[in-house]
């Protein structure tokens, strides 16, 4: 005998599908003909008002705390709003100079700002270090349909220290004769570079940023959107900035020359390398003096205004041991010294032959890719 599962089924199948339809059809309608109500109510600040900012010439006060708080805005539909802390020079928040979220990915009802914040705001604004301005601030909500502005804008004086709002992480070195070069990052805000500078137009820029800032060299100030100018055109020059002050120092390189203990003087005057990079070397015959084996690096300099000085790089601190062949990379490190001194912050060659009487090649290394400038000796 045949069943028929046609007729067995068709039922079910019936009730199912018929089920399955009145559902998409409830589905249909709440999607597409029901209306939203996305508009946003009206907010505004609550918090005290803090109209006068004063940020400590040494910064003492910088991580001081005020508070923005605001009422909250309700979307008609329930749905959450999202706020942004506007800035503004004129009170025209269509183009804010400046916006910061708050807390809860943008949803919390208030904003703490530090006078770093605000420094880095007014910064944006346009007012000087050193210098006083004013800056207004509001609220702005939305909901992704809807947008608000709070009810009033609030306004403060701020007064700035000197030096940069924030510092940069990574700063490279650019001209019209070279290709950007990477500068040596010594401590928070403050770098170094030692590179060749011809005729051409040289100027800092922040590595990774969209503000796209660009810096130059005017005296001893790190000024925004200026030039730097070589010393000596042609020379390997030493660029150092600081941007928790703003200050610099630009010198063009005269003279690298290996300095001796025992002599208390150079011994032998290095020779610049032949591709513009900042490696200095030279060749001599080391005959040791008074049983002294201590050795280190003296770098003469030129400034723009005339003025030389004098810098000696060593060994990281007072008392080095004798190297050997199994001396670690870190041994041959250069730090500059804080001073000036006969015998401190020395090398020490090989006390058991592998140097004395013996012709040497030593070269110091102060090219910008190294994490720390360094030094090595060879027997020739």
């Amino acid at each position: 005998m045949k069943l028929n599962l046609m007729k067995i089924y068709h039922p079910m199948i019936a009730a199912v599908s018929l089920v399955f339809a009145a559902g998409l059809g409830s589905c249909t309608d709440f999607d597409w003909h029901q209306e939203h109500d996305t508009t946003l109510s009206e907010f505004d600040i609550v918090s005290e008002e803090f109209p006068k900012i004063v940020i400590a010439a040494d910064k003492s006060n910088i991580n001081d705390e005020h508070t923005v708080a605001w009422s909250g805005s309700t979307a008609g539909d329930y749905t959450q709003v999202f706020y942004k802390v506007l800035f503004s020079t004129d009170g025209d928040f269509s183009n804010p100079v400046y916006e910061l979220e708050p807390e809860q990915m943008g949803t919390a009802g208030s904003l703490t700002l530090t006078n770093h914040t605000l420094n880095i705001a007014a910064e944006r604004a346009g007012i000087k270090q050193g210098a006083t301005g004013r800056l207004r601030f509001t609220v702005r909500a939305t909901n992704g349909v809807a947008v608000r502005m709070c009810k009033s804008v609030r306004e403060l004086e701020i007064t700035r220290p000197a030096g940069y709002a924030y510092n940069p992480e990574s700063v490279s070195l650019v001209g019209s004769d070279m290709a950007p070069v990477v500068t040596h990052k010594v401590a928070d805000g403050v770098f170094e570079v030692f590179a060749w500078l011809g005729s051409g137009e040289y100027k800092l820029t922040e590595d990774g940023s969209a503000i796209g800032r660009s810096f130059g060299i005017d005296g001893a100030v790190l000024a925004e959107d200026g030039k730097i100018v070589p010393v000596t055109p042609g020379r390997i020059h030493r660029i150092s900035v600081d941007f928790n002050d703003a200050t610099a120092t630009l010198s063009a390189v005269e003279e690298v020359g290996l300095w001796y203990s025992a002599a208390n003087d150079v011994i032998a005057v290095m020779q610049p390398a032949l591709n513009k990079s900042a490696v200095w070397s030279a060749e001599f015959d080391f005959n040791v003096e008074k049983n002294d084996y201590r050795y280190k690096f003296r770098m003469k300099e030129m400034h723009g205004d005339g003025s030389s000085t004098t810098v000696f790089y060593g060994y990281q601190k007072s008392t080095a041991g004798f190297q050997n062949s199994s001396s670690p990379a870190a041994y041959f490190e250069l730090y500059p010294e804080d001073g000036e001194s006969q015998s401190s912050y020395c090398f020490r060659f090989n006390n058991t032959g592998l140097h004395a009487g013996k012709k040497l090649r030593v070269t110091a290394d102060f090219t910008p890719v190294l994490s720390n400038y360094t030094h090595k000796v060879e027997v020739l």
